[in-house]
């Protein structure tokens, strides 16, 4: 074999090395290895055991292989060192040693001519240490080849090799077209080895084409090597050597359009264009000028007919022109041309570089902030479908991972994925820094500096490269190194210096005016660039006037947010209200996680906790770092607690709580905080049992008496465990050790309920015992007796002399101190002996009266009531003192019941919605004004109703909630309500008054003061229950859909009373909806009257909860025992006007159904003496009428016999608001004949009419002046 066969071998092998990876280089070297050595045994895989570790042995030596064959031998040098010990040790050694000796091992690593790495050889050397017996080395590529050169020739043929080397010039050929694949996959390592390898065999052939495609291929491998000088001279030199070939001329042409030499780049286009004017390369280079420079293309006289048909060459041809569709916003032709260039060539890296840039552009252009962020998702999801790919490949060059790098860089920001946006920044930083700098590299740097800040380490690594490089920079890159100067605060030092050094006059002089403070030059410089511009005022704090000269600049065309940017400054500066007024013209879900950062201390600062939820919302889409995820998520909890939004409160405590990581970040004080607010947040809701579940789940959090004795305590109370309650009473007063008065007073509290649910006397325990508690008469000092904790006492201890005294005393024995040093001993008697529970009862009781006599504290009061003669009480000083808290309210609620004002306003004179309409009703003053009366209005409402119903959105307030929701009535019509948004208040709101129909052990009844005189009423625990169950079914209807649930921080309201004085549950609706333009739902209209008027906001459309149920009962949506059950309820609390018809009159006597009832008790429920009066705004002449004609109805309807009609009429009489009955009756009866009496002219009257008409006239007779006369 001659020394060009060998060589030409060699060639062969090393090319078959360089591209078998994995189970194909496996397969070649078990071939080699048989045909070498005659007993060398292959395994083949059995079930999940697989090989055990033995690619291959050879029996008679007692040698064993491991083959490993990855892509990048250098990138998997510890994968490779894990697995062969792992294989050894847990496999081969466990299952083959028992089968034949183990005496030399190989681990045979596809190195690829690299050689063997330090951890290879490390894990080599300590399998050697542990098997003293075995030895122990790697078998690489070159001890592969040492084996492959052994064989026969015909050995070596039967591997598929060629010994001819006189075809060698057709197989280099071939070889060489199998690495311009290579290059278009950027394997540039591979290229350059094989080239190594080639070039002996290429020269031997003595051949000039040859020699000039291998020159070409060399000096493009050059260049995609990041070796562009060498590439120059190479490439030069060819053009001399080949003047004829214009591919020299044309790749050079390439390099120095990427570093923007435009001139050179257009002079070596017009001398390729000499060699051969229609070249495909020149027309393709030609393209690839116009597409970098930004010049247009007339796409519509494109024809990929005219396309060169070499497949390989097409594929450039579409890749160009997919660009300047995608610029042109065509994406439709761009995908397809680039879909058809992978087609055409599907290894060609700058292929699938252009299908991200097109799927790039497309989410850039993307206006919607959730469609681009799909578009981000299948972009990465791409670019981790092409890495794949291009990791199969082989190794590629830095310049291409950093363009990959980049583009996830940009993905990421868009998504806001902080780390792994400066993850990307790092890597692609460092690639760049591995490449020849041209206009490819200063945009990347552009791109990352505009939103990275650069470590000082690596600015000055930066600075290195850009020296090094010796080419000026770009304006763009410029800024961008202006902006990181300003970020360090180096811009008048080091930065003025850095563009001096360059002699970059531009930039030192502008640098030079804003240490001046030239305001018009600044102002010029910017003029061109919003960007720079933009980043200007962001970064110079230390001169708002000239950020604030910046801002005003700027276009106003939208391309800017100038007001983000005066809000910025208004931060800066500290003027937090400038700052928020400005933050509220934003839309805050929109806002990314750097802006939400920005702008989540303005919102904390005004505590708008509404903001502040959406903020942190954002903020924890992005977030990573577990401890800031931890901060972010208690301040969502803060918020949502301030914003009484209890539910999504709990949720997140509970949600921290139960994570150990986030929990271990806390401190022991805020474990116990969180827990408490938890279930506090729970409480509040009305979950009694779910806050004793948590309570009880975390008992090792609890430690300060502060939370036993307010929270802990407090829970037991709400789920009536009295025990418990007095348990945690104990333990909380034992953590005290010695309470003060205060603290005991306030205890006394909650003995008060204990004492309602349990017997708790302060009996005494019949004598002394261990543990006890004794007091002596005529003494303040108590004593323990016993060894456990004696809080406040002098305590005795078992070895204490007096001990024997106190122990087994009876109340009224003595007790004899002795004291040696006197004439007289002391005794005393023993007045009381406690356990320790009634001892802080009593303490407490004590402390309560002492510190309330002594006007020390407000949190009880002493009012006498004293006995009467007859055994009775007098309410004297009860009347008395109700009449002073009275008086402290003023004459509001004699004002109200004098004017049309505000519900709303009545409440906060009365401490709450409840209150107010309590004092209308008790004291039976004043009404709830949902309609003017009008009309046209009460037309209007319904109207507004029908608008509702059919879907419009609206917003509910705390009136039309309570009275929807006390009814049970909104369970029934929610299905009609599909745009009810309600306000987070209403919601609070409702559980407030549920909680107040909560039956209390203990509790008899209530107590209230009306019209000068003490009104008492029972307790029905039956009614209660049933109107708990349908505030809770309104709530949970009502919370049924989270996203219509919206909340308002006071923060967001105007500075008037009638935003932030009023009760949010009455005002929010109405804000909100001037807000978002939506209806309201309200029985209090007046005051949207009044807030449109103090506000100069226009007063949402409204109507009240009464004509909506009005209409759906006309439009048979709903019955009308539940219109009429509604009316009375409405009635009962003074609702005004409430509007009766006949048809109401007769419906709620003889039912609406197809089978007629019969009940004249159900006139009552329209509640004539309030709905009918003079004093509700219907005179008499318009109540007459109503009930005259529903009487004239009845009298006529031959179905009623005279009975049936003299009990209406007596319903009638006595509920219509006439003092005089009998006038009243005779007066009806008069016109009902009269009127009758007109019929009979037109029509036949049946005779029955006079029977009922004789029978309501002797029913007359039976009445005096006022009422029924009733016999003696």
């Amino acid at each position: 074999m001659t020394i060009l066969d060998k060589n030409y071998l060699r060639f062969q092998f090393r090319d078959r090395i360089y591209r078998s990876n994995g189970s194909e280089f496996q397969s070649f070297f078990e071939e080699v290895m048989r045909k070498a050595f005659s007993d060398f045994k292959k395994i083949k895989p059995s079930g999940k055991e697989g090989d055990g570790g033995n690619d291959g042995y050879v029996p008679s030596k007692g040698i064993y292989y491991q083959v490993y064959a990855p892509i990048k031998p250098e990138e998997s040098d510890s994968d490779a060192a894990s697995k062969l010990k792992k294989d050894f040790e847990k496999k081969l050694k466990e299952k083959w040693e028992s089968i034949l000796d183990i005496k030399k091992y190989y681990f045979a690593f596809n190195d690829k001519y690299l050689g063997t790495t330090i951890k290879i050889k490390k894990a080599l050397s300590e399998l050697k240490e542990k098997n003293k017996n075995i030895k122990f080395n790697s078998f690489t590529a070159q001890d592969l080849e040492d084996v492959f050169f052994t064989l026969k020739e015909e050995q070596i043929l039967s591997l598929g090799f060629d010994v001819d080397s006189t075809k060698a010039l057709k197989v280099v050929r071939d070889y060489l077209e199998k690495l311009e694949i290579d290059l278009d996959r950027d394997n540039t390592t591979f290229v350059i080895r094989t080239l190594e390898n080639i070039k002996e065999i290429a020269e031997a052939l003595s051949n000039n084409d040859l020699s000039l495609e291998l020159d070409i291929l060399e000096a493009r491998t050059l260049h995609k090597t990041e070796q562009i000088a060498l590439a120059k001279e190479y490439y030069k030199s060819l053009c001399k050597r080949y003047p004829n070939d214009s591919r020299p001329f044309l790749y050079l042409a390439e390099i120095y359009l990427n570093e923007r030499d435009l001139s050179k780049n257009k002079s070596l286009l017009d001398q390729a264009e000499k060699i051969s004017v229609s070249y495909w390369l020149l027309e393709l280079e030609k393209l690839i000028r116009m597409y970098a420079t930004n010049e247009k293309v007339d796409l519509s006289s494109v024809k990929e007919s005219t396309f060169p048909s070499d497949p390989r060459v097409k594929a450039n041809f579409y890749r160009i022109y997919s660009g300047f569709y995608a610029e042109s916003g065509d994406y439709t032709n761009a995908d397809s041309f680039i879909e058809k260039t992978i087609k055409l060539n599907p290894d060609k890296f700058s292929s699938y570089d252009a299908k991200l840039s097109i799927l790039e552009r497309r989410y850039f252009a993307e206006e919607d902030k959730d469609k681009r962020l799909e578009l981000v998702e299948s972009f990465l999801s791409e670019v981790e479908s092409i890495e794949t790919k291009i990791q199969s490949w082989g190794e590629i060059g830095p310049r291409n991972k950093a363009i990959i790098c980049f583009r996830k860089f940009n993905a990421f920001r868009m998504r806001e994925d902080l780390p792994a946006v400066e993850q990307c920044a790092k890597d692609c930083f460092e690639l760049i820094l591995k490449c020849h700098f041209d206009h490819t590299i200063d945009n990347l740097l552009v791109g990352i500096l505009t939103f990275i800040e650069l470590p000082e380490s690596d600015l000055k690594k930066l600075f290195d490269y850009l020296d090094k490089a010796q080419k000026q920079i770009s304006d763009d890159l410029a800024k961008r190194l202006i902006f990181q100067f300003s970020l360090k605060g180096t811009l008048f030092t080091d930065g003025k210096e850095y563009f001096a050094k360059h002699k970059n006059k531009k930039f030192v002089d502008f640098i030079s005016d804003l240490a001046d403070k030239k305001y018009d030059a600044i102002l010029s410089f910017l003029a061109d660039d919003s960007l720079f511009a933009v980043a200007i005022a962001n970064i110079a704090k230390h001169d708002s006037e000239l950020r604030l000269k910046i801002i005003e600049s700027l276009p106003n065309d939208g391309s800017v947010q100038k007001d983000k940017l005066l809000l910025l400054l208004s931060y800066d500066e500290g003027d937090m209200d400038k700052a928020f007024d400005l933050l509220k013209g934003f839309d805050l879900s929109e806002m990314g996680y750097l802006e939400s950062r920005q702008v989540l201390k303005i919102a904390q600062s005004k505590k708008a906790w509404d903001f502040t939820i959406v903020l942190l919302e954002n903020l924890l889409q992005h977030e990573k770092d577990p401890k800031l995820v931890l901060q972010l998520r208690l301040d969502l909890f803060t918020a949502n607690f301030n914003l009484d939004k209890f539910r999504e409160a709990a949720q997140t405590g509970e949600e921290i709580l139960a994570d150990k990581l986030q929990l271990s970040f806390l401190s022991d004080r805020n474990k116990e905080s969180l827990l408490g607010q938890t279930i506090l947040s729970k409480i509040n809701r009305g979950e009694f049992e779910p806050a004793k579940q948590l309570l009880e789940s975390y008992p090792t959090l609890i430690t300060s008496h502060d939370f036993v004795l307010g929270v802990k305590v407090d829970v037991y109370l709400k789920n009536n465990d009295a025990q418990r309650a007095l348990e945690a009473i104990v333990e909380g007063v034992r953590l005290i050790k010695t309470p003060n008065p205060e603290q005991y007073a306030r205890l006394f509290l909650y003995f008060t309920e204990i004492g309602n649910r349990m017997d708790l006397p302060l009996t005494s325990l019949e004598s002394v015992i261990k543990n006890s508690f004794v007091k002596l008469k005529d003494q303040d000092q108590w004593y323990f007796i016993g060894e456990d904790e004696e809080l406040d006492a002098t305590k005795i201890v078992p070895k204490d002399d007096l001990y024997q005294l106190f122990l087994g005393k009876k109340i009224g024995e003595s007790i004899e101190f002795e004291e040696k040093y006197r004439a007289t001993k002391r005794k005393h008697e023993i007045e009381l002996i406690f356990p320790v529970e009634r001892y802080i009862l009593w303490q407490c009781r004590h402390f309560a009266e002492k510190l309330t006599v002594e006007k020390r504290w407000k949190g009880m009061e002493i009012i006498d009531v004293p006995s009467t003669a007859d055994g009775g009480i007098d309410p004297k000083y009860l009347i008395a003192r109700l009449e002073d808290d009275k008086k402290s309210r003023g004459d509001f609620f004699d004002m109200y019941s004098q004017k049309r004002l505000p519900l709303a306003f009545l409440a906060v004179n009365q401490g709450g919605l409840p209150g107010a309409i309590g004092a209308i009703q008790m004291e039976q003053k004043g009404y709830i004004h949902f309609s003017s009366g009008d009309l046209d209005e009460i037309n209007q409402q319904k109207e507004i109703a029908k608008r509702i119903i059919c879907g419009e959105k609206f917003y509910i307030d705390g009136t039309s909630a309570l009275v929807l929701s006390e009814t049970g009535l909104l369970a029934d019509i929610y299905q009609h309500l599909s745009g009810l948004t309600v306000p987070q208040s209403v919601i609070t709101l409702l559980l407030e008054i549920n909680d107040k129909f909560r039956v209390v052990p203990g509790q008899a009844g209530n107590m209230a003061y009306s019209q000068g005189r003490l009104v008492f009423s029972s307790v029905d625990p039956e009614k209660r229950r049933k109107i708990r169950s349908n505030f809770l079914e309104a709530i949970k209807l009502l919370e049924s859909k989270p996203e219509n649930v919206e909340a308002i921080s006071k923060a967001n309201k105007t500075g008037e009373f009638s935003e932030r004085g009023i009760e949010p549950a009455l005002s929010d609706a109405c804000i909100l909806a001037q807000r978002d333009q939506f209806l309201v739902l309200t029985e209090d209209f007046t005051y949207l009257k009044v807030n449109e008027l103090e506000t100069k906001k226009t007063a949402p459309v409204y109507c009240s909860a009464f004509s909506l149920v009005r209409v759906l009962y006309e439009m048979g949506e709903i019955g009308f025992d539940k219109y009429l059950a509604f009316f009375s309820y409405l009635a009962s609390y003074r609702f005004r006007f409430l509007p009766i018809t006949v048809e109401d009159i007769e419906k709620s006597v003889f039912g609406d159904g197809d089978i007629k009832a019969f009940a004249p008790e159900n006139i009552r429920l329209f509640n004539f003496p309030l709905t009918l009066s003079e004093d509700y705004g219907v005179p008499f002449d318009r109540a007459f009428p109503v009930v005259g004609r529903f009487l004239v109805k009845i009298l006529m309807d031959d179905a009623l016999v005279p009975e049936m009609v003299d009990k209406i009429f007596v319903e009638i009489l006595e509920t219509f608001p006439t003092k005089n009955k009998k006038e009243l009756g005779q007066m009806f009866l008069t016109v009902s004949v009269r009127v009758i009496n007109n019929i009979q002219k037109r029509m036949v009257v049946s005779t029955k009419v006079q029977e009922k008409v004789d029978s309501l006239t002797r029913l007359i007779e039976i009445y005096d002046g006022e009422g029924i006369i009733i016999p003696q």
